[in-house]
């Protein structure tokens, strides 16, 4: 053997050992080093589902098949407790996207059994998390679209992209052209939330439901969950014909126990009791009480009792603050407690107003009726006028926070 033979054979036997050593085969899912474990397919925002809490190691229980999907999906990643998927110190939180992703996978603008990977026979997508496997870990949006999210699970409660999420916080995300036909609790984004922080979400499309269903959330369940500028543009169906199944529902929240903040609506409404262009029900037995400051609605509001142009029902030591409704409502059935902004009201209403034309109401003492002339000026907080009051401070820090940009002539 020659020298140069040999040395050939050294440097092919040196690459052998570089490709099988840790440094080659092991990928960094967190390139940025935030902590949150990078997302770019749908199979990955799939394999969320076997790691609930986000700290990216399969969840304790999983099947052999969850499992291998999970690790396809986030092939050759980082798997030592000290650089777990990449994240600093082998500590991860959650995850974040890196791009759009659409559930139009041949992009023919239509969600058949064409689009194979999440039809699941015809009920699509199967919602991330549950009552019993809740989902803890931190999803951040990263100012990316999701399109076409489609679910047909007409018997199944708390559905949406996540079917029950807890104690963290989704941000800065928007699920476009959103199909979604549930039982209870059904919603675009989050069948169930509790403890919950949302900020920075838009979401549009259709929803289709029975009790507590939302654009946003279906059910918003703890005192302490928030939902800050976020904004729906869904039409909500609620399906049912009796006061248990056909109850609560709203453009933004079906069921509202949580602080609600420089959010709105578009989207038309429909129901039974307790419809709300934003929130169907909004109260909450324990403390600190719901809220909902500085927010509107646009969207028609119809169905048989406590239905509000805002708020359908508006109870429990709850508060209404610096918010207005001006799409139309009207009502069949029951009449009773119908309102241009709030419905039924057993609860606080400060400085809220609805447009008496627009909604074709004239109650009082559930938000103040206005001319359209009388909401489109001022155009600020005007000492005297009905803005003086709608400078709030919503951080809780020093000093008004200036949530409402008025126009420059109405």
């Amino acid at each position: 053997m020659t020298p140069r033979y040999a040395h050939l054979l050294a440097l092919v036997a040196l690459v052998m050992l570089v490709a099988s050593g840790p440094a080659f085969a092991q990928t960094d899912y967190d390139l940025d080093n935030d902590g949150y474990i990078d997302v770019a397919n749908l199979a990955q925002l799939n394999a969320i589902r076997w790691d609930l809490n986000g700290d990216g190691a399969i969840d304790a229980g999983a099947s052999t098949s969850d499992t291998t999907a999970y690790n396809a999906a986030f092939s050759n990643r980082v798997t030592t407790s000290s650089g777990r998927m990449g994240c600093p110190s082998g500590t991860c939180t959650g995850y974040e996207l890196l791009n759009n992703l659409d559930f139009d996978e041949n992009s023919d603008d239509d969600i058949t059994s064409a689009d194979a990977t999440y039809w699941n026979g015809g009920a699509g997508w199967a919602p991330i998390g549950s009552s019993a496997t809740k989902y803890t870990g931190i999803f951040h949006g990263n100012d990316y679209t999701i399109s076409n999210l489609f679910i047909d699970r007409s018997a199944a409660s708390k559905t949406g992209l996540f079917g029950y999420a807890e104690g963290n916080t989704i941000r800065n995300l928007s699920l476009v052209d959103a199909n979604v036909t549930g039982n209870a609790e059904t919603a675009v984004l989050v069948g169930e939330g509790n403890n919950l922080q949302l900020m920075h979400i838009r979401v549009t499309g259709q929803v289709s439901g029975f009790a507590r269903s939302g654009g946003l959330v279906g059910r918003l369940a703890h005192g302490n969950s928030t939902i800050t500028a976020c904004r729906s543009e869904v039409v909500i169906t609620g399906r049912g014909s009796s006061n248990t199944n056909n109850l609560s529902f709203g453009g933004l929240v079906g069921w509202n126990s949580g602080t609600i903040t420089a959010s709105y609506t578009t989207g038309a409404v429909s129901g039974h009791f307790y419809v709300g262009g934003l929130v169907g029900f909004h109260g909450n037995t324990g403390s600190p009480k719901a809220e909902i400051n500085a927010s509107y609605a646009t969207g028609v509001v119809s169905g048989s009792s406590a239905i509000g142009g805002l708020v359908g029902t508006n109870q429990l030591g709850s508060t209404i603050t610096a918010s207005y409704s001006i799409g139309p409502v009207s009502a069949s059935g029951y009449l009773a407690n119908i309102g241009g902004l709030v419905g039924g009201n057993t609860s606080s209403v400060t400085d809220s107003y609805y447009d008496r034309t627009t909604t074709g109401r004239s109650d009082t003492g559930r938000g103040a009726p206005q001319t359209t002339a009388t909401l489109q000026s001022p155009t600020g907080y005007t000492a005297g006028s009905i803005y003086a009051n709608w400078n709030l401070n919503l951080d809780g820090q020093t000093g008004n926070d200036d949530p409402w940009y008025f126009g420059a002539t109405n």
